[in-house]
């Protein structure tokens, strides 16, 4: 998240740390806690994106157009801003190019 007067590096736009295919453990059962629409200029997104941000985590994720559609059948709803409060789990999979990527699955149960 962007704050009004940074004071360091992860304060600034593009300078999050994006959730990683290589973080561990996986799956990641979490809850959206905020989803904005942002410039994003990552390898598979260029423009703005949608990046969600979760309750209690310390990544953010930027969306792809087929994960941006995975949280479209993971929540039930196409409205982004009825995915906050929702809980999904993020997981890992293989694509075509054998290439390990993120995936989004419905829901999943949080560990109090």
């Amino acid at each position: 998240m962007t704050k009004s007067n940074p004071t360091k590096v992860s304060d600034l736009p593009g300078y999050q740390r994006w959730l990683q295919t290589t973080d561990q453990p996986w799956p990641k059962v979490v809850t959206i806690s905020q989803v904005t629409v942002e410039k994003a200029a990552l390898a598979k997104i260029d423009g703005e994106a949608l990046v969600l941000d979760f309750v209690g985590e310390d990544f953010r994720l930027p969306l792809s157009k087929k994960l941006a559609f995975a949280m479209v059948k993971a929540t039930g709803t196409e409205v982004f801003a009825d995915w906050i409060g929702k809980v999904v789990t993020l997981t890992t999979d293989v694509n075509l190019d054998g290439a390990v990527v993120i995936a989004i699955e419905k829901g999943g149960s949080r560990e109090s």
